[in-house]
């Protein structure tokens, strides 16, 4: 069954990012979504996610509300030069606009604030698909790819601080060759509303959307 996400800050995510350096201090206590933990119909995923953002996010009340169809055509706008990906795991997100559902393990999220070099915070409304996968090394936490659907920066104001960046020794095709291995079973659509296994809830994050 989908669960919503709540609005609580998750201590132990973070975004590690190395196409996309600006997400590496995202505010995680500004995220949330909905989750979902089997294989779900695009239609009734976006329904979820913007009645989540209608009750807990200010910021997100004031966007459009996402839509099927940005979520399509931001999967068949991909530009391979500017955001380069694993060709297994591109089939992944083909999968996803043909067949408009996302697999088990996946979630569309948003996030609200953005601190990239500690001097100033800014009021962001980002939107994205996220897609879990297991780590080979570790049984409790697992890696996250983002793929970014809408980015809009619309305020900022000085702070202080920031959030501090994950590490790994995997390299970022090794990451994304271990996500499209995860969703293989997705893509042949041998998963078909099948539940997903996955238990962990400790989540470090590597990102190559849009």
């Amino acid at each position: 069954m989908e669960k919503d996400m709540k609005p609580v800050c998750f201590v132990s995510l973070f975004l590690v990012v190395l196409s996309l350096p600006r997400l590496a201090n995202a505010d995680n206590s500004q995220l949330g979504g909905a989750e979902f933990t089997e294989t779900t119909d695009l239609s009734d995923a976006v329904e979820r996610f913007n009645a989540q953002v209608n009750r807990i996010s200010k910021v997100g009340r004031a966007q459009p509300p996402l839509t099927v169809d940005e979520i399509v055509a931001s999967i068949r706008a991909w530009d391979r030069k500017r955001n380069p990906i694993e060709p297994g795991l591109l089939t992944v997100f083909h999968r996803i606009a043909e067949t408009q559902t996302l697999p088990a393990d996946s979630a569309i999220m948003f996030t609200q604030s953005w601190i990239p070099n500690g001097d100033y915070e800014f009021t962001v409304w980002w939107v994205d698909i996220y897609l879990y996968y297991p780590r080979p090394d570790s049984d409790d936490s697992k890696f996250v790819y983002i793929h970014r659907i809408r980015d809009r920066t619309i305020s900022s104001r000085p702070r202080q601080g920031g959030i501090a960046a994950d590490s790994d020794s995997l390299t970022l095709p090794e990451r994304e060759r271990l996500a499209a291995k995860h969703f293989a079973a997705f893509v042949s659509g041998a998963d078909a509303k099948q539940p997903s296994d996955n238990k962990a809830v400790n989540r470090s994050t590597q990102s190559r959307g849009h």
